[in-house]
């Protein structure tokens, strides 16, 4: 981006305080502790903070301009007042976002997001160079961030759209207007904003509706509420499944420490491999070879790109502990689609020895918590050898399990890894996973140091 303060001003509909030169901003930072050289510094308020509280220091630190909601005085640099930083932030990246005249894709769910984006990317940087977004930059605040460092050298953006409560979705595709929208699934997640899975499906749904004329629906044929979304009439469609006829398809099916199946474009077989663990890859697989043929990809550079994926950290990343035992660290978040699949990756796992569940609380729920965390304890009984669990909710999914419940809920994660520590083999499989909130990644670190 390279503006100038003049420019950010009619852009955000906002006033430029009196004897403000006319600085030019080639970047956008909402943390004066990061905030490099040129940037212009938008301070959001938060329920334990407020950014106008480092309008000097983020000045000090180099700012070029200063967005504020409050009349400022005595800054050197521009301050362009406006009503609400947040939405200023958003117009920003609306500005730039339609000035980008290559394909912009967006991917919503309530699992899968994250590969899904991963996995399109791999697929299109065969072509050329693009953007995505990086780690969980994929709220109100992250999307405009990650639009913010789009270069010229870039010829395609993949974004990740995530969600807490309905109206999210709208907020973000109006700021990523895409031309390509991917609702990977819909199921139990978030149901603490939303009431229920109705709910979550309005609320990714607001994805489909927010697509112009000319552009395209990928939807997941297998998934019945994602089938049900309504569509605008002028959106073209394009499916994928495994169970039901689609336009991308996958057969031949295995899986264990990589996936492997048949990809199905044009009743044409071309052979996959996914250096990833895990069945749902291949519905993530799909979704994004679905998205990439909508735009012309070749089918090569698709099998290719699937081939060469690499996953982001703390999802079912696969790592030997020191003690010689296999690690499936999934601990960066969690709701009853995602244990699921962990649960199954961890079955499908080869492994001579036992496979060990530690799952932790899966958050906002509401009120179906009790029965998701009951149904999740029934489905690891099937699943694993042995269970442990931690949190609120520890006990019920346990009660649900006792062929495989080793000891009584585990008070902390200290409890999990003295039991790991006494009780793990060379020849097991251990798999991490709960929400982010429950902070799963003390029990890896630990399991990863030897302790």
């Amino acid at each position: 981006m390279k503006f100038t303060s003049n420019d950010i001003a009619a852009i955000v509909h906002g006033r430029l305080l009196p004897a403000a030169s006319n600085n030019m901003v080639i970047g956008i930072s909402t943390d004066s502790r990061t905030l490099q050289p040129d940037d212009l510094f938008v301070p959001l308020r938060g329920p334990n903070y407020d950014g106008h509280d480092y309008l000097r220091q983020a000045v000090q630190h180099g700012a070029a301009a200063c967005i504020s909601e409050e009349v400022v005085g005595g800054l050197s640099v521009p301050v362009i007042q406006v009503d609400d930083a947040l939405s200023a932030l958003g117009a920003i990246a609306a500005h730039i976002r339609a000035n980008f005249h290559d394909p912009v894709f967006a991917v919503t769910g309530t699992t899968g997001k994250t590969s899904t984006k991963e996995m399109l990317a791999a697929i299109l940087k065969q072509q050329s160079a693009g953007l995505k977004t990086e780690g969980n930059y994929n709220n109100l605040i992250g999307l405009p961030l990650t639009l913010a460092r789009l270069d010229d050298s870039q010829r395609w953006i993949v974004l990740e759209l995530g969600m807490s409560q309905a109206g999210e979705i709208a907020r973000l595709a109006a700021i990523a207007q895409p031309n390509v929208a991917i609702i990977t699934n819909v199921g139990a997640g978030h149901l603490a904003g939303v009431g229920n899975i109705s709910g979550v499906a309005h609320a990714k749904g607001e994805l489909f509706a927010s697509l112009a004329t000319g552009c395209t629906a990928i939807i997941n044929a297998d998934d019945a509420m994602v089938v049900k979304l309504p569509l605008p009439a002028w959106v073209r469609r394009l499916s994928f499944a495994i169970e039901h006829p689609a336009d991308v398809m996958a057969t031949d099916i295995t899986s264990a420490q990589t996936t492997q199946f048949n990809l199905v474009i044009d009743g044409v077989d071309y052979p996959v491999t996914i250096p990833l663990p895990g069945r749902h890859q291949i519905y993530n697989a799909l979704a994004a070879a679905a998205a990439a043929y909508s735009i012309g990809v070749q089918i090569e550079d698709i099998v290719t790109g699937l081939s060469q994926v690499q996953m982001t950290a703390q999802r079912l990343e696969v790592r030997d502990l020191p003690c010689g035992a296999t690690l499936l660290d999934d601990s960066y978040n969690a709701n009853p689609q995602s244990m699921r699949a962990a649960l199954t990756a961890l079955s499908d796992w080869p492994c001579s020895g036992r496979r060990i569940a530690v799952l932790a609380d899966m958050l906002e729920l509401g009120s179906a918590a009790e029965e998701c965390h009951r149904e999740i304890g029934q489905f690891a009984a099937q699943k694993v050898d042995c269970l442990l669990s931690m949190g609120q909710w520890a006990a019920t999914m346990l009660q649900a399990a006792p062929a495989v419940a080793e000891l009584p809920p585990c008070l902390n994660h200290d409890e999990i890894n003295r039991w790991l520590r006494e009780h793990l083999q060379p020849d097991d499989c251990v798999l991490i996973k709960g929400s982010r909130g429950m902070h799963m990644e003390k029990v890896v670190n630990k399991l990863l140091a030897g302790q």
